[in-house]
């Protein structure tokens, strides 16, 4: 896998010094993902877990990676090559509540979208915003049995665009939440958090005892059946 640069990039600093990223939430994605899956990776950066989607979901499966940022497209693009994987697509759109064309702050710095911002400041870039089910609709995009979402702060946003998907479907979500990051969009822990468990979803913490309200948290939400 090739990464951004170690001197730069935490992600690419912990491949480089203990060639995994996030032990836990890795190894939790390798128990839930079976031959056959199909797996969103929304928010896909480098790659790191595009490859191990794809690797986890094998031929028969299918990985659809969302990510607006041009460099890490190149990236993962890249990264798809050298492994030879045939069992994935990229969707270049960021995904939102709403439609249009927004700011996404400082790529690779803050990697936020800005949704007030009315022009591109130095080092900011313009990128697409759509909402999943609209653009399920238009790219005839598969069904997911699991979607994994790190958007810094736009959790709630994007689960919003999801409205159709949870309602006829309930795949599984791993979120990493950004409690630091959601007041720029109008929300709290609480908002998400109940979001997911009005439609029926059970919440596990995967990286801490229980989910933070001050501290990133990635957790497990899923409907038990």
């Amino acid at each position: 896998m090739r990464i951004f640069s170690p001197r730069s990039n935490r992600i690419g600093t912990a491949l480089y010094l203990q060639g995994i990223w996030e032990p836990e939430v890795t190894g939790a994605f390798r128990a839930l993902i079976k031959p056959g899956d199909t797996v969103f990776d929304i928010g896909g950066d480098a790659g790191y877990y595009t490859l191990l989607f794809s690797k986890c979901a094998g031929e028969k499966g299918r990985v659809v990676v969302f990510e607006p940022i041009p460099k890490a497209q190149e990236r993962i693009k890249e990264n798809i090559a050298l492994n030879g994987f045939s069992n994935c697509t990229l969707v270049t759109e960021a995904l939102g509540s709403k439609s249009g064309s927004f700011v996404l702050e400082r790529p690779f710095e803050d990697s936020r979208i800005n949704l007030t911002k009315s022009a591109a400041g130095e080092g900011d870039i313009t990128v697409q915003v759509e909402r999943f089910d609209t653009l399920a609709e238009r790219l005839s995009l598969p069904v997911p049995d699991l979607v994994k979402i790190d958007v810094e702060g736009a959790e709630l946003e994007v689960l919003r665009g999801m409205e159709g998907l949870v309602a006829d479907h309930h795949p599984a979500f791993v979120i990493e939440l950004h409690p630091q990051f959601l007041p720029q969009f109008n929300a709290t822990v609480d908002d998400v958090l109940g979001w997911l468990r009005q439609r029926g979803y059970h919440l596990t913490a995967l990286d801490a005892g229980e989910i933070s309200t001050s501290e990133a948290t990635t957790f497990l939400a899923q409907v038990l059946k």
